[in-house]
């Protein structure tokens, strides 16, 4: 498997986001203005990129490089005349365009240069038989590093010295014009009315593309959380979470190293020892915390007479898998040794996840059941990542979904991963074994449907029922990835958090 920062891959998400975009704008589907804006930002910076990076790399490498060089950047050019007439118009002249690009796109696709197994085309393909896989990987960051300072306009000559003064401008006009903010939400028309607006408040909070930000700056980008305080803060409401007995920030000392620790309990009785959930925040590895993802650990101890600890974990690429998979396994054991001390009954422990959350909630199950000890009583796996193949029918159609597309979880698992090899069992659940999966106990996985993950979470709750696990699945849909947390705001979310605690409270009330 190459690298997911590899040229190669990086180029094809921007083509797949392309080609859903564009099919949407054909079938007539969603809003045009807000579909249109997307594609005209998202191609204007992919074919800067190329003409800044792959164009003078062929040059560079290949025999005939200068020729096929010369043939890109003209072939870009026609590009942003055909992107001009398209934001520009909505006419027959735009149709013409419309189907320009689509002969574009179409001609960097799977099915014009091979079958679905293969990974590339045949241009990338000699350029990497020149310069090996390490120069494809250093030529991928550094065509994200160009789409990072491109133009979000179509300009004949992006490649020119002031390209990067151009893309200021741009930018500038788009934040003015308002233009940044149709192009930054979601335009599909697949989201419920409510959903649809906490993306357009992230739009409206200035949040870029994670998958062009190195991840410092993405750390530094607005959440979803933010978004939600924005909705209530515009109805006059307190932004403040809702007060409940106990919350306490604390440090747990395991044997992975110290992790930051808040714990909620919404329903204190001092004299009794209560079930416990150990809650693990999402934020795919790279970005996210205990704070950001508050709203999730609080909503479950509001409907759960139980002791909640949200454990942070180590950051990748500073702490590259399975740095973090490690942390949320010692948690586990650290409850299970001293969670009488927060006043839980560590006979009964459940683990809920969000994301790449629910990847470690599960891998720290596994864990227990490797090493012998006791294993949580039930687990809650809300939209989860299951596997590092990026293939499913939901990646492809949710290539444009937003927080989370599906170039961001290529991006993730770069950082992730500093080598494609070191996945195993703990990312790639698929992997796992009939006999391992049908000891698990009693699991819901929750879905969104407007999320590259849906598919991975359907496919990986009958793959529990198929081994003879018991597992229940509950898809919602008109929401996106990262919804669980959105109670205040979204009404699905407040579902989604009630089937969690009536499963919680079934697993508890059951003797151990």
């Amino acid at each position: 498997m190459i690298h997911p920062h590899d040229l190669a891959a990086v180029h094809r998400d921007d083509l797949d986001l392309a080609a859903i975009l564009l099919s949407r704008i054909e079938r007539s589907e969603g809003s045009r203005e807000l579909l249109v804006a997307e594609l005209v930002a998202a191609v204007s910076i992919h074919i800067a990129a190329t003409d800044a990076v792959i164009a003078p790399a062929v040059e560079a490498h290949l025999a005939t490089g200068d020729q096929r060089s010369a043939a890109l950047v003209t072939q870009n050019v026609d590009v942003a005349t055909a992107l001009t007439i398209i934001e520009s118009t909505s006419g027959p002249e735009a149709d013409v365009a419309i189907a320009a690009l689509r002969g574009f796109v179409d001609s960097w696709s799977v099915e014009s240069w091979g079958t679905a197994d293969e990974i590339e085309p045949p241009l990338f393909g000699e350029l990497r038989d020149v310069v090996g896989d390490n120069e494809m990987r250093a030529l991928g960051l550094e065509y994200v590093r160009a789409k990072r300072h491109a133009p979000t306009r179509p300009h004949p000559n992006s490649n020119s010295a002031i390209l990067r003064l151009v893309s200021v401008i741009d930018r500038v006009k788009d934040a003015s014009s308002g233009r940044a903010i149709l192009a930054a939400t979601d335009g599909s028309g697949i989201l419920d009315d409510e959903a649809q607006q906490v993306i357009n408040a992230l739009a409206e909070l200035g949040r870029k593309r994670i998958e062009l930000l190195d991840p410092e700056q993405a750390r530094r980008q607005p959440a979803t959380i933010d978004a939600v305080n924005r909705i209530v803060e515009s109805r006059d409401e307190d932004i403040l979470p809702v007060a409940i007995a106990r919350v306490d920030d604390m440090t747990i000392t395991t044997d992975a190293g110290d992790l930051a620790a808040r714990v909620f309990d919404a329903h204190q009785h001092p004299s009794e020892l209560k079930p416990m959930v150990l809650y693990v925040h999402g934020g795919t590895w790279v970005i996210g915390d205990i704070y950001a993802y508050d709203s999730s650990a609080r909503g479950i101890a509001m409907l759960v007479d139980a002791v909640v600890v949200s454990v942070g974990y180590r950051l990748a690429p500073e702490h590259p898998f399975p740095a973090a998979h490690d942390d949320i396994a010692a948690a586990l054991r650290w409850l299970q040794q001293h969670g009488e001390s927060l006043g839980g009954d560590v006979s009964r422990i459940a683990v809920v996840g969000e994301g790449a959350g629910a990847s470690m909630a599960f891998g720290a199950t596994v864990a227990a059941l490797r090493n012998g000890s006791r294993t949580p009583v039930a687990q809650v796996l809300i939209n989860p990542i299951t596997t590092t193949a990026l293939t499913s029918p939901s990646c492809r159609d949710n290539a444009d979904a937003k927080p989370l597309d599906t170039a961001m979880l290529r991006w993730s698992f770069g950082h992730l991963l500093a080598d494609s090899a070191l996945a195993d069992g703990r990312l790639d659940l698929d992997t796992l074994d009939d006999a391992l999966l049908a000891v698990m106990p009693p699991t819901m996985v929750i879905t969104a449907e407007r999320d590259p993950l849906h598919d991975q979470g359907v496919a990986f709750a009958q793959r529990l029922k198929s081994a003879g696990a018991t597992a229940a699945i509950r898809e919602y849909n008109g929401v996106a990835h990262d919804f669980f947390g959105t109670a205040r705001v979204v009404a699905a979310a407040g579902d989604a958090h009630r089937a969690t605690a009536t499963l919680l409270e079934s697993a508890f009330r059951i003797p151990q």
